[in-house]
């Protein structure tokens, strides 16, 4: 199993609970899943499968979703 597969189960288990909760911002199960694939796609398109990719970013609600 892998980190994809633990949030798409995640989201099919507890969809529209909070998966995060940063200041005033939320985000449930089903919307992070729905963002990370849509990030993941985005990937997908850009690079060779292998190629590494650095995040160089604070703390935070998209540091998760990454």
């Amino acid at each position: 199993m892998n980190i994809a597969s633990l949030l798409a189960a995640a989201s099919a288990r507890w969809g529209e609970q909070a998966a995060w909760i940063f200041a005033e911002r939320r985000a449930s199960y089903r919307e992070s899943a729905d963002r990370v694939a849509r990030l993941a796609a985005g990937l997908v398109k850009q690079f060779d499968p292998g190629s590494r990719i650095v995040l160089v970013m604070a703390n935070g609600p998209e540091f998760f979703e990454m």
